[in-house]
Parts: C-alpha cells; structure tokens; sequence
C-alpha cells in the first residue's frame, strides 16, 4: 500500500490544485496514480474519523459541555451527533490498540459490541477475516 516517491509526489501535487470542496486530476494522469489517489483518500478518510474522536474527547475533558459550539451557530464542522460517535469508537480503542488494516467501520463495530462490558474489546486477529470469525 506504501507509493513510490513518484506516485506520492503526484498524489501531493493533485491534491494542492484541488479546490477545497473537490478534486481536480488532469486528464493526462496514470492508471497508478489515479489509483494512488484513491488509497491516499481512503486513509485520509479513516484518520478523519480517528482525529474528530480523539478531538472530541479532548475538548470532553478539558471543556466540559461542548453542545454550546453548536448551539452558538457558525459551526461548520461535523454534526453533534457524528462527534460524541467518533468518540465512543476513540475511547474503546486507545490509539496502541488501533489496527490500522481495519477501517474505523470495522472498529466501531466491535466498540458496539464491547459498549457495555466490562473488559476491554480483544486485540484484533489482524485482518477483516480475523475480525469476522471473532464476531461470531
């Protein structure tokens, strides 16, 4: 999954002319960067939902009720009820304990499961699979 310093220098490239909102890949781009894109995105995306609930928890512990950033008006960042989600997932799974070949969906999943008991989720087998065959 790892790019060639080619790959993760047109990747770095795409992404800086793209306008916030979008995505601009010139019509002359490879199959193979194209494709480095996608998994750049991907990952982003997955590190997304890990930053927001490790940021919400901070602002738990330092700040106390946070609803009034919503309340105030002008918030522009994700919806008070994705947050205290993001977070729940966050809270289950210290970052040492997170698995990085997993999604944040495959995560919140087992986070359900382990919500209300008392011992900490088990470690994941490592692979989708893994997880899987624990679930059943």
């Amino acid at each position: 999954m790892t790019n060639s310093p080619d790959e993760s220098t047109t990747v770095a490239a795409i992404l800086a002319k793209s306008p916030s909102l979008g995505l601009m890949i010139p019509e002359d781009t490879s199959f193979q960067h194209w494709l480095a894109v996608g998994k750049h995105l991907a990952l982003a995306d997955n590190a997304l939902a890990w930053r927001i609930g490790d940021w919400w928890i901070y602002g738990e512990h330092r700040y106390g009720e946070r609803i009034a950033i919503f309340r105030r008006g002008g918030w522009s960042g994700p919806g008070f009820g994705a947050c205290p989600n993001y977070a729940t997932v966050a809270r289950t799974f210290e970052t040492s304990r997170r698995r990085d070949v997993l999604s944040f969906s495959h995560h919140r999943e087992v986070a359900l499961l382990w919500t209300n008991r008392a011992a900490p989720p088990p470690n994941f087998a490592g692979t989708r699979g893994g997880l899987a065959r624990r679930r059943v």
